[in-house]
């Protein structure tokens, strides 16, 4: 709950507080001695009581939700009841010794629990509107789920950040772009700040437009299992306009993820919602023995901003030290890891060979 609007529900309960309490002295009040003579102090102040509440009505109705703002107009209304009841009362027994309670006991019971129960379903609305606050997740929560629904070493990330033409779509990629779509799109991802809101809609909305393309590639007509979809290859002979148009639509909505991936980083990193930076992944190490039993240390390191890895054997006496880098980069390329098993057997090998 922000500050403003819980400034705003503590004055009106002060207020109508105030309001009930100088409406329990009006009931206590005596009607004038005659028409002409001045209203009780007690029945005047209750107006001038509701006047300061009704004032503060307004900025309740401006700050609260539905409920709550609801109680706030139904305390207010019970109040304003009350206040009526008791200056009809007062007009109608001009020179009346008895107290305006004693006049009417049954409209002094009724307005009296009508305005104690509005005050109490009041603090109730509003309690429960501090724990719908309280139990909503916070941002920094909700960030953290956007890495872990969206990490930037995701294959799905990795494969649109390679920018490669879009006549051809892989089942995998297809698959991981709207698995990462339902995780994104979780209930328990809600930011309170706007701008992050506005981010987290943009990324949601590309992935949601980007799937819809998806879905006007079609299956190859070959035997076997279709292990893709494509923009039909006959549309470049038949139809070349719509072709390349489909192919165009595509890569701009794979850009479009792209951009809006990168805003969400980028909102949630001057927001000051951003992980902190995550050190890399240490390099492979592989321990071989030639054939003279002699240990051969293979090392692959990993590679960054488009950069190529590179892996082969390092003296025992010189450790690997893999290469600082941040959390995020827009491209990240985990090519290393592929050539370890070929370049261990290519070692292994080698030692057998020459033996």
């Amino acid at each position: 709950m922000v500050q403003d609007e819980q400034d705003a529900y503590r004055v009106f309960l002060r207020r109508a507080q105030a309001c009930q309490d100088q409406m329990n002295a009006g009931w206590l009040a005596t009607p004038a001695a005659s028409a002409d003579a001045n209203v009780p102090d007690a029945v005047a102040r209750v107006d001038v009581a509701l006047a300061n509440l009704q004032d503060q009505l307004g900025e309740v109705l401006l700050a609260a939700p539905q409920a709550v703002g609801q109680a706030a107009q139904d305390l207010y209304t019970a109040l304003r009841n009350a206040a009526d009841a008791q200056f009809d009362l007062h007009t109608r027994n001009y020179g009346h010794v008895e107290r305006l309670a004693g006049l009417d006991r049954d409209a002094f019971h009724q307005h009296t629990d009508r305005v104690r129960a509005a005050r109490e379903a009041y603090i109730q609305a509003v309690r429960q509107r501090r724990a719908s606050i309280t139990a909503a997740p916070s941002d920094a929560a909700s960030a953290m789920r956007i890495i872990q629904a969206a990490p930037a070493d995701a294959a799905w990330h990795i494969t649109l950040s390679q920018r490669m033409p879009m006549h051809r779509i892989p089942h995998t990629l297809d698959r991981d772009v709207r698995e990462a779509l339902d995780r994104l799109s979780r209930p328990d991802i809600r930011f309170a700040d706007p701008e992050l809101v506005a981010a987290h809609q943009g990324l949601v909305a590309a992935l949601v437009h980007l799937v819809d393309e998806f879905d006007g590639t079609y299956a190859p007509e070959a035997p076997g299992p279709v292990t893709y979809t494509e923009v039909p290859p006959e549309w470049k002979r038949t139809d070349p306009s719509r072709y390349y148009q489909t192919v165009r639509i595509l890569a701009q909505a794979r850009d479009t993820v792209l951009a809006r991936y990168e805003e969400m980083m980028n909102v949630m990193s001057s927001t000051g919602n951003l992980p902190a930076p995550q050190d890399p992944p240490p390099a492979q190490n592989f321990h071989v023995t030639s054939g003279n039993n002699s240990p051969v240390n293979v090392n692959a390191a990993y590679a960054t901003d488009g950069a190529t890895a590179h892996a082969g054997a390092i003296p025992a006496s010189q450790p690997s030290t893999p290469a600082p880098g941040p959390w995020h980069r827009s491209t990240v390329f985990w090519t290393g890891a592929g050539a370890i098993g070929s370049l261990g057997a290519a070692v292994i090998a080698y030692f057998t060979l020459i033996k």
